[in-house]
């Protein structure tokens, strides 16, 4: 079956206030929020799941899109780390951070390396963290509240990655900069 990339006309109307919310904040309907629009709940769910983590975010923007990146490799989603690159692009991650967390290298940064390892070993193993790894987390100068935020936007971005693999969502235009697939 192949999913339909809705529009705001073509959408089940309990789809459609929220389809407006992302077109007032980013301009545009992603194709992510297209392909969401089909299920008024999915689409809201998303919508709400990343107020919640922006809005009373303790990341920085450029830690967010770290942490999206970082997940979305891990989880293989091309869709996803080419628009989170996007939108790092607009932060004050560096080009040499950015490229590295698409390639799935260490950082020189230790914060910044705490967190990227950190939320790749969250979705790598499940959200099981060994005692060491919560450690080297704190000791970065996170605390438990941030690892809790971390694990939001693991259920978030797990949400959009297998969402972009069901329905094999095109990337849109506004990410094809930072096109991305995973070498081989």
């Amino acid at each position: 079956m192949k999913y339909i990339i809705h529009t705001r006309e073509s959408a089940p109307e309990g789809s459609r206030a929220t389809i407006d919310n992302f077109v007032k904040a980013w301009g545009f309907l992603p194709n992510l929020g297209g392909a969401l629009a089909e299920s008024p709940p999915a689409i809201e769910l998303l919508w709400a799941a990343y107020g919640a983590l922006t809005q009373s975010a303790t990341l920085s923007p450029a830690e967010q899109q770290l942490v999206s990146i970082a997940i979305s490799r891990e989880n293989r989603c091309n869709y996803c780390v080419a628009a989170h690159s996007t939108m790092a692009v607009g932060t004050d991650l560096s080009s040499e951070v950015l490229q590295a967390v698409r390639e799935g290298l260490p950082l020189n940064d230790p914060r910044l390396e705490a967190l990227r390892s950190t939320v790749t070993s969250l979705v790598r193993n499940r959200g099981w963290l060994s005692e060491e790894e919560k450690a080297n987390f704190f000791q970065a100068g996170f605390s438990p509240a941030q690892l809790l935020e971390l694990i939001g936007w693991v259920s978030v971005k797990t949400l959009t990655n297998y969402v972009n693999h069901v329905a094999q969502t095109p990337v849109d235009p506004q990410w094809e900069g930072q096109r991305w697939e995973l070498a081989a």
